[in-house]
């Protein structure tokens, strides 16, 4: 669990980079309700675009992240990969839902969004105790991932409920689509060809570049911005 974690970690980096500098702009336009929902269009693109494309290679090729691991039998490895790829879905609940925090935090929310971290961690807590005898590694795994989906919905609730920016369901879905192409030809590729992971990844790689302009999540003009 620790091995995957770190993997976890690592890709959130990203994010915590990237949200940090929307979580200013929030709160210098918070008064401004048509500028926040612009910056949160352009931020749910910005967080979550990078992140599809980890999330897929992980979901398809996880494994080969654990190539230092040269001592650990090959059924050690594959619960290190399944514990990363429930990981890495948690990744993705935050590519999609990270950013209505910063929003929230971001324009004097801190109250509701503490009440519903500390929440998440108090759910956690009691599924690790009731889960992890049993089921190890892959509980906790799956205990962040349940943790993280449910304060994600309470974060998209709040801001449907108390603040002025709609929820951007059209861009979610959008996203959504992406995705699932992305993982859809990531599926063949594994099924159909004989590739080496890199150049797989590198062939995945383009192909969503062009799924992007065609799924409408970056258009013609975003490159004049």
């Amino acid at each position: 669990y620790a091995g995957a974690y770190r993997w976890l970690d690592a890709a959130m980096m990203y994010a915590w980079t990237v949200l940090p500098l929307f979580f200013a702009r929030f709160a210098h336009a918070a008064a401004r309700p048509r500028e926040l929902r612009q910056l949160l269009w352009a931020g749910q693109r910005v967080v979550a675009v990078p992140l599809l494309l980890v999330v897929a290679f992980v979901l398809f090729r996880g494994e080969v992240l654990f190539w230092q691991f040269s001592r650990s039998t090959g059924a050690e490895v594959a619960h290190m990969a399944l514990c990363l790829k429930l990981l890495f879905l948690n990744v993705l609940v935050n590519a999609f839902f990270a950013i209505y925090s910063t929003l929230l935090t971001g324009t004097r929310h801190q109250r509701p969004v503490s009440w519903l971290v500390a929440g998440s961690i108090g759910l956690n807590l009691t599924l690790n105790l009731l889960l992890l005898p049993s089921y190890g590694a892959v509980a906790a795994a799956l205990n962040t991932l349940v943790s993280g989906v449910l304060v994600s919905g309470g974060y998209v609730w709040l801001v449907a409920r108390r603040m002025g920016v709609p929820v951007p369901w059209h861009l979610l879905a959008r996203l959504a689509l992406a995705f699932g192409l992305l993982c859809g030809g990531w599926y063949l590729a594994r099924t159909q060809l004989s590739l080496s992971w890199w150049l797989e990844t590198g062939l995945m790689s383009v192909y969503f570049a062009a799924l992007l302009p065609a799924t409408g999540l970056v258009q013609r003009r975003d490159f004049g911005r």
